[in-house]
Protein backbone atom coordinates (compact mmCIF):
# COMPACT_ATOMS: atom_id res chain seq x y z
CA UNK A 1 0.00 0.00 0.00
CA UNK A 2 2.68 2.20 0.90
CA UNK A 3 4.14 2.41 -2.96
CA UNK A 4 1.09 2.46 -4.58
CA UNK A 5 0.29 5.88 -2.31
CA UNK A 6 4.10 7.07 -3.29
CA UNK A 7 3.18 6.32 -6.68
CA UNK A 8 0.19 8.05 -6.28
CA UNK A 9 1.80 11.47 -4.71
CA UNK A 10 4.17 11.32 -7.19
CA UNK A 11 2.30 11.52 -10.17
CA UNK A 12 1.06 14.98 -8.74
CA UNK A 13 4.27 15.94 -8.22
CA UNK A 14 4.33 15.79 -12.35
CA UNK A 15 4.21 18.61 -14.44
CA UNK A 16 1.85 19.98 -16.89
CA UNK A 17 2.47 20.60 -20.46
CA UNK A 18 4.08 23.40 -21.01
CA UNK A 19 5.56 23.18 -17.72
CA UNK A 20 9.24 25.07 -18.64
CA UNK A 21 10.87 21.71 -20.08
CA UNK A 22 12.38 23.90 -22.88
CA UNK A 23 13.90 25.98 -20.11
CA UNK A 24 15.85 23.63 -18.17
CA UNK A 25 17.32 21.37 -21.55
CA UNK A 26 17.91 24.54 -23.94
CA UNK A 27 16.16 25.41 -27.18
CA UNK A 28 17.45 21.82 -28.49
CA UNK A 29 15.03 20.04 -25.89
CA UNK A 30 12.60 19.72 -28.92
CA UNK A 31 14.99 17.05 -30.52
CA UNK A 32 14.80 14.63 -27.50
CA UNK A 33 12.08 12.27 -26.74
CA UNK A 34 9.86 13.77 -23.77
CA UNK A 35 10.93 13.35 -20.32
CA UNK A 36 8.97 13.44 -17.29
CA UNK A 37 9.95 14.80 -14.06
CA UNK A 38 9.01 13.95 -10.99
CA UNK A 39 10.13 14.18 -7.06
CA UNK A 40 10.49 11.40 -4.42
CA UNK A 41 9.50 11.58 -0.63
CA UNK A 42 13.34 12.14 0.24
CA UNK A 43 13.85 15.08 -1.95
CA UNK A 44 15.83 13.56 -4.93
CA UNK A 45 14.56 14.82 -8.64
CA UNK A 46 13.64 12.34 -11.30
CA UNK A 47 13.57 12.56 -14.67
CA UNK A 48 12.13 9.29 -17.18
CA UNK A 49 11.94 8.91 -20.68
CA UNK A 50 10.25 5.85 -21.73
CA UNK A 51 11.59 4.79 -25.10
CA UNK A 52 9.52 0.92 -25.97
CA UNK A 53 11.46 -1.56 -27.16
CA UNK A 54 14.77 -0.77 -26.04
CA UNK A 55 16.70 -3.93 -25.05
CA UNK A 56 18.69 -1.69 -22.43
CA UNK A 57 18.09 0.70 -19.80
CA UNK A 58 20.69 3.58 -19.18
CA UNK A 59 20.14 4.82 -15.49
CA UNK A 60 22.31 7.99 -14.38
CA UNK A 61 23.00 10.00 -10.58
CA UNK A 62 23.86 13.06 -11.01
CA UNK A 63 25.35 14.75 -7.72
CA UNK A 64 25.47 18.89 -7.91
CA UNK A 65 28.90 18.78 -6.45
CA UNK A 66 31.45 19.42 -9.63
CA UNK A 67 34.99 20.93 -8.94
CA UNK A 68 33.14 24.49 -8.85
CA UNK A 69 31.93 23.91 -5.31
CA UNK A 70 35.51 22.75 -4.16
CA UNK A 71 35.39 25.99 -2.43
CA UNK A 72 38.17 27.14 -0.83
CA UNK A 73 40.56 23.79 -1.78
CA UNK A 74 39.84 24.94 -5.46
CA UNK A 75 42.35 23.51 -7.38
CA UNK A 76 42.86 20.39 -5.12
CA UNK A 77 40.22 18.37 -7.05
CA UNK A 78 38.24 17.70 -4.09
CA UNK A 79 35.17 16.45 -5.77
CA UNK A 80 37.41 14.50 -7.95
CA UNK A 81 38.37 12.88 -5.49
CA UNK A 82 35.39 11.79 -2.85
CA UNK A 83 34.02 10.79 -6.61
CA UNK A 84 36.63 8.02 -7.19
CA UNK A 85 36.38 6.95 -3.69
CA UNK A 86 32.71 6.58 -3.68
CA UNK A 87 33.21 2.78 -4.86
CA UNK A 88 35.63 2.30 -2.44
CA UNK A 89 32.79 0.90 -0.22
CA UNK A 90 29.08 1.20 1.44
CA UNK A 91 27.84 0.64 4.99
CA UNK A 92 26.12 -2.39 2.72
CA UNK A 93 29.12 -3.33 0.50
CA UNK A 94 32.52 -3.75 0.48
CA UNK A 95 34.55 -2.49 -2.99
CA UNK A 96 34.79 -6.58 -3.95
CA UNK A 97 31.32 -6.83 -3.54
CA UNK A 98 30.07 -3.72 -5.31
CA UNK A 99 32.51 -4.97 -8.53
CA UNK A 100 30.59 -8.79 -8.24
CA UNK A 101 27.36 -6.79 -8.34
CA UNK A 102 28.64 -4.57 -11.61
CA UNK A 103 29.67 -7.97 -12.87
CA UNK A 104 26.05 -9.37 -12.31
CA UNK A 105 24.19 -6.27 -14.28
CA UNK A 106 26.44 -6.98 -17.10
CA UNK A 107 26.47 -3.01 -18.08
CA UNK A 108 28.82 -0.14 -18.10
CA UNK A 109 30.02 1.97 -15.28
CA UNK A 110 31.78 5.01 -15.31
CA UNK A 111 32.28 8.56 -13.22
CA UNK A 112 32.22 11.82 -14.96
CA UNK A 113 33.20 14.48 -12.70
CA UNK A 114 33.11 17.23 -14.19
CA UNK A 115 32.76 21.38 -13.14
CA UNK A 116 29.17 21.49 -11.96
CA UNK A 117 28.55 17.83 -11.01
CA UNK A 118 29.51 14.15 -10.74
CA UNK A 119 27.52 11.67 -12.65
CA UNK A 120 27.61 8.03 -11.64
CA UNK A 121 25.94 6.33 -15.05
CA UNK A 122 24.91 2.63 -15.42
CA UNK A 123 23.79 0.80 -18.40
CA UNK A 124 22.66 -2.65 -18.04
CA UNK A 125 19.79 -4.96 -19.70
CA UNK A 126 16.68 -3.50 -18.88
CA UNK A 127 15.57 -6.26 -16.58
CA UNK A 128 18.19 -4.95 -14.33
CA UNK A 129 17.11 -1.77 -13.22
CA UNK A 130 16.20 -2.77 -9.60
CA UNK A 131 19.68 -4.01 -9.00
CA UNK A 132 20.75 -0.80 -11.07
CA UNK A 133 18.86 1.73 -9.09
CA UNK A 134 19.72 -0.23 -5.86
CA UNK A 135 23.43 -0.14 -6.39
CA UNK A 136 23.61 3.32 -7.55
CA UNK A 137 21.31 4.83 -4.38
CA UNK A 138 23.66 2.90 -2.20
CA UNK A 139 26.31 4.39 -3.44
CA UNK A 140 25.30 8.08 -3.14
CA UNK A 141 24.26 7.48 0.34
CA UNK A 142 26.37 5.13 2.30
CA UNK A 143 29.84 5.31 1.22
CA UNK A 144 32.27 4.91 4.15
CA UNK A 145 35.51 5.68 2.22
CA UNK A 146 37.54 3.19 3.63
CA UNK A 147 41.41 4.46 5.15
CA UNK A 148 42.98 1.55 3.70
CA UNK A 149 41.70 2.08 0.32
CA UNK A 150 41.95 5.97 0.00
CA UNK A 151 44.71 5.93 -1.68
CA UNK A 152 43.33 5.24 -4.89
CA UNK A 153 41.32 7.67 -4.77
CA UNK A 154 44.29 10.53 -4.21
CA UNK A 155 46.43 9.38 -7.34
CA UNK A 156 43.57 10.65 -10.14
CA UNK A 157 44.51 8.52 -13.68
CA UNK A 158 45.73 11.43 -16.65
CA UNK A 159 42.33 12.47 -17.72
CA UNK A 160 44.02 13.22 -21.51
CA UNK A 161 44.35 11.30 -24.07
CA UNK A 162 47.41 9.73 -24.52
CA UNK A 163 47.83 10.49 -28.07
CA UNK A 164 48.95 13.56 -28.94
CA UNK A 165 46.51 14.59 -31.82
CA UNK A 166 44.42 14.91 -28.67
CA UNK A 167 45.81 16.01 -26.10
CA UNK A 168 47.20 18.98 -27.19
CA UNK A 169 43.81 20.22 -27.62
CA UNK A 170 42.92 19.04 -24.13
CA UNK A 171 45.85 21.14 -22.87
CA UNK A 172 45.49 23.80 -25.04
CA UNK A 173 42.10 24.27 -23.25
CA UNK A 174 43.50 24.27 -19.64
CA UNK A 175 46.02 26.94 -20.63
CA UNK A 176 43.45 28.90 -22.52
CA UNK A 177 41.03 28.67 -19.24
CA UNK A 178 43.80 29.61 -17.03
CA UNK A 179 44.57 33.11 -19.02
CA UNK A 180 41.02 33.63 -19.75
CA UNK A 181 40.16 33.15 -15.92
CA UNK A 182 41.82 34.93 -12.90
CA UNK A 183 39.68 34.06 -10.24
CA UNK A 184 36.96 32.16 -11.34
CA UNK A 185 37.32 27.99 -10.56
CA UNK A 186 37.05 27.12 -13.97
CA UNK A 187 40.51 27.84 -14.28
CA UNK A 188 41.95 24.81 -12.72
CA UNK A 189 41.59 21.50 -13.84
CA UNK A 190 38.98 19.02 -12.37
CA UNK A 191 41.12 16.55 -11.18
CA UNK A 192 43.11 19.26 -9.33
CA UNK A 193 46.73 19.94 -9.49
CA UNK A 194 48.57 16.76 -8.44
CA UNK A 195 50.82 18.24 -5.73
CA UNK A 196 47.08 20.08 -3.81
CA UNK A 197 45.18 16.58 -4.63
CA UNK A 198 47.90 14.87 -2.20
CA UNK A 199 47.29 17.28 0.79
CA UNK A 200 43.66 16.19 0.97
CA UNK A 201 42.85 13.99 4.29
CA UNK A 202 39.55 11.64 4.32
CA UNK A 203 37.95 13.93 6.84
CA UNK A 204 37.78 16.39 4.62
CA UNK A 205 36.10 13.97 1.91
CA UNK A 206 33.96 12.84 4.71
CA UNK A 207 33.19 16.28 5.24
CA UNK A 208 32.67 17.10 1.45
CA UNK A 209 30.57 13.91 0.88
CA UNK A 210 28.11 14.62 3.77
CA UNK A 211 27.69 18.20 2.87
CA UNK A 212 27.13 17.56 -1.20
CA UNK A 213 25.62 13.95 -1.29
CA UNK A 214 22.47 15.37 0.19
CA UNK A 215 18.55 14.60 -1.26
CA UNK A 216 18.16 17.79 -2.58
CA UNK A 217 21.34 17.84 -4.77
CA UNK A 218 20.90 14.59 -6.48
CA UNK A 219 18.99 14.18 -9.81
CA UNK A 220 18.32 10.27 -10.88
CA UNK A 221 17.70 9.91 -14.86
CA UNK A 222 16.17 6.77 -16.19
CA UNK A 223 16.06 6.21 -20.31
CA UNK A 224 14.50 2.93 -21.69
CA UNK A 225 11.85 0.43 -21.92
CA UNK A 226 10.22 0.44 -18.19
CA UNK A 227 6.70 1.14 -16.74
CA UNK A 228 6.73 4.05 -15.20
CA UNK A 229 4.48 3.26 -12.51
CA UNK A 230 6.95 0.32 -11.74
CA UNK A 231 9.86 2.43 -11.95
CA UNK A 232 8.66 5.30 -9.81
CA UNK A 233 7.54 2.61 -6.52
CA UNK A 234 11.64 1.33 -7.62
CA UNK A 235 13.18 5.03 -7.17
CA UNK A 236 10.94 5.61 -4.07
CA UNK A 237 12.11 2.94 -2.52
CA UNK A 238 15.92 3.19 -3.77
CA UNK A 239 16.48 6.83 -1.77
CA UNK A 240 13.97 5.82 0.84
CA UNK A 241 15.89 6.75 4.41
CA UNK A 242 18.19 9.06 3.40
CA UNK A 243 17.97 11.83 5.69
CA UNK A 244 17.11 15.37 4.67
CA UNK A 245 20.00 17.87 4.96
CA UNK A 246 20.08 21.17 3.24
CA UNK A 247 21.04 21.62 0.07
CA UNK A 248 25.04 23.78 -0.22
CA UNK A 249 24.72 26.92 -1.18
CA UNK A 250 28.25 27.62 -2.80
CA UNK A 251 29.25 31.36 -3.95
CA UNK A 252 31.24 31.64 -6.59
CA UNK A 253 34.22 34.82 -6.82
CA UNK A 254 33.24 37.31 -8.87
CA UNK A 255 35.78 37.59 -12.59
CA UNK A 256 37.19 40.97 -12.74
CA UNK A 257 36.61 42.99 -15.91
CA UNK A 258 39.08 42.13 -18.62
CA UNK A 259 40.39 45.09 -19.73
CA UNK A 260 42.54 44.06 -22.83
CA UNK A 261 43.73 40.91 -24.50
CA UNK A 262 45.79 38.50 -22.79
CA UNK A 263 48.58 36.17 -24.20
CA UNK A 264 49.85 33.14 -22.38
CA UNK A 265 53.02 30.45 -24.10
CA UNK A 266 53.60 27.00 -22.49
CA UNK A 267 55.59 24.33 -22.75
CA UNK A 268 53.78 21.29 -22.54
CA UNK A 269 54.73 17.82 -23.15
CA UNK A 270 53.26 16.92 -26.52
CA UNK A 271 55.12 16.79 -30.01
CA UNK A 272 52.01 18.61 -31.40
CA UNK A 273 52.44 22.15 -31.52
CA UNK A 274 48.76 24.05 -30.97
CA UNK A 275 47.29 27.54 -30.66
CA UNK A 276 43.90 28.71 -29.50
CA UNK A 277 42.16 32.03 -29.05
CA UNK A 278 39.21 32.44 -27.33
CA UNK A 279 36.91 35.02 -26.00
CA UNK A 280 34.26 35.08 -22.96
CA UNK A 281 30.78 34.50 -23.50
CA UNK A 282 27.69 33.72 -22.03
CA UNK A 283 26.09 31.12 -19.45
CA UNK A 284 23.34 28.40 -21.03
CA UNK A 285 20.53 30.52 -20.57
CA UNK A 286 21.90 33.71 -22.34
CA UNK A 287 19.13 33.87 -25.26
CA UNK A 288 22.82 34.22 -27.29
CA UNK A 289 23.73 30.68 -26.20
CA UNK A 290 22.21 28.77 -29.44
CA UNK A 291 23.44 31.74 -31.84
CA UNK A 292 27.27 31.01 -30.61
CA UNK A 293 26.83 27.42 -31.36
CA UNK A 294 25.98 27.82 -35.08
CA UNK A 295 28.90 30.48 -34.79
CA UNK A 296 31.33 28.02 -33.72
CA UNK A 297 29.91 25.64 -36.71
CA UNK A 298 30.38 28.24 -39.48
CA UNK A 299 33.80 28.71 -38.58
CA UNK A 300 34.90 25.31 -38.26
CA UNK A 301 32.59 22.57 -38.91
CA UNK A 302 33.48 19.31 -38.29
CA UNK A 303 37.40 20.42 -38.75
CA UNK A 304 37.12 19.80 -42.98
CA UNK A 305 34.45 22.17 -43.51
CA UNK A 306 33.53 26.00 -42.21
CA UNK A 307 35.05 29.35 -43.31
CA UNK A 308 38.28 28.68 -41.58
CA UNK A 309 39.35 25.41 -43.62
CA UNK A 310 38.13 27.20 -46.65
CA UNK A 311 40.25 30.55 -45.85
CA UNK A 312 43.53 28.20 -45.02
CA UNK A 313 43.26 26.46 -47.76
CA UNK A 314 42.86 29.24 -50.00
CA UNK A 315 45.60 31.01 -48.43
CA UNK A 316 48.08 28.07 -48.74
CA UNK A 317 48.28 27.92 -45.00
CA UNK A 318 49.23 24.64 -43.73
CA UNK A 319 47.15 24.04 -40.76
CA UNK A 320 46.74 20.27 -39.46
CA UNK A 321 43.59 20.64 -37.70
CA UNK A 322 41.34 23.21 -36.58
CA UNK A 323 38.26 23.43 -34.23
CA UNK A 324 35.46 25.74 -33.09
CA UNK A 325 34.04 25.81 -29.62
CA UNK A 326 30.94 27.38 -27.97
CA UNK A 327 31.02 26.23 -24.44
CA UNK A 328 27.79 27.87 -22.90
CA UNK A 329 27.10 26.25 -19.17
CA UNK A 330 25.21 26.67 -16.56
CA UNK A 331 27.55 29.19 -14.82
CA UNK A 332 29.07 32.68 -15.63
CA UNK A 333 31.90 31.02 -17.39
CA UNK A 334 31.09 30.85 -21.26
CA UNK A 335 33.72 30.85 -24.00
CA UNK A 336 33.52 31.10 -27.99
CA UNK A 337 37.07 29.93 -28.64
CA UNK A 338 39.40 28.69 -32.06
CA UNK A 339 41.78 25.70 -31.27
CA UNK A 340 44.53 25.10 -34.51
CA UNK A 341 47.52 22.74 -34.31
CA UNK A 342 50.33 23.92 -36.92
CA UNK A 343 54.20 24.72 -37.02
CA UNK A 344 54.68 27.13 -34.25
CA UNK A 345 56.05 29.74 -36.60
CA UNK A 346 53.34 30.10 -38.74
CA UNK A 347 50.46 30.51 -35.31
CA UNK A 348 50.51 34.49 -35.75
CA UNK A 349 49.62 34.03 -39.15
CA UNK A 350 46.68 31.31 -38.26
CA UNK A 351 45.53 33.87 -35.39
CA UNK A 352 45.11 36.78 -38.09
CA UNK A 353 43.27 34.69 -40.23
CA UNK A 354 41.07 33.70 -37.44
CA UNK A 355 40.50 37.29 -36.27
CA UNK A 356 39.61 38.16 -40.38
CA UNK A 357 36.81 35.65 -40.45
CA UNK A 358 35.36 36.35 -37.17
CA UNK A 359 35.28 40.27 -37.94
CA UNK A 360 33.70 38.58 -41.47
CA UNK A 361 31.02 37.28 -39.31
CA UNK A 362 30.27 40.58 -37.81
CA UNK A 363 30.21 42.72 -40.94
CA UNK A 364 28.86 40.91 -43.98
CA UNK A 365 25.35 38.89 -43.75
CA UNK A 366 25.59 35.02 -43.54
CA UNK A 367 23.89 33.78 -46.45
CA UNK A 368 20.56 31.10 -45.92
CA UNK A 369 22.07 28.08 -47.12
CA UNK A 370 25.39 28.59 -45.25
CA UNK A 371 23.14 29.18 -42.06
CA UNK A 372 21.16 26.04 -42.46
CA UNK A 373 23.83 23.69 -43.03
CA UNK A 374 25.61 25.30 -39.70
CA UNK A 375 22.43 24.73 -37.82
CA UNK A 376 21.90 20.99 -38.68
CA UNK A 377 25.47 20.09 -37.62
CA UNK A 378 24.67 21.70 -34.28
CA UNK A 379 21.62 19.57 -34.02
CA UNK A 380 23.60 16.59 -35.61
CA UNK A 381 25.71 16.78 -32.88
CA UNK A 382 23.61 17.42 -30.18
CA UNK A 383 21.99 14.20 -31.23
CA UNK A 384 25.13 12.39 -31.52
CA UNK A 385 26.32 13.67 -27.98
CA UNK A 386 22.71 12.20 -26.28
CA UNK A 387 22.59 9.40 -27.94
Amino acid sequence: WRGALVSALLELEKPTAGDGGEAIFGPEAALLPPVARYVTSAGVTLLLSACPGESEVAVCVAIGSGSLQDGDRAGYGLAHAVSGAVPLGTRRRSRDQIRGDLDRLGGSFTIDAGLDCVRFPLVTARQNLAGCLDLLADLVKNATFPPSLLQSAQTPADSLVANDAGRWRSLAERQLLATMYRRHPVRYPVEGRPELRALLTREELLEYYGRHYVPENAVCAVVGDFDQRAALALLEQAFALWPYRPRPQVLLPAEPPQTGPRRAHAALPVSVEGGAIGWRTVPAWDPEAAALRVIAALLAGDGETGRLRERFTREGEAVDAVEARSVTPGFEAGYLAVFWSAEAARHSAVEALVRGEVRRLREEPIGDAELRAAVDSVKTAYLSRYE
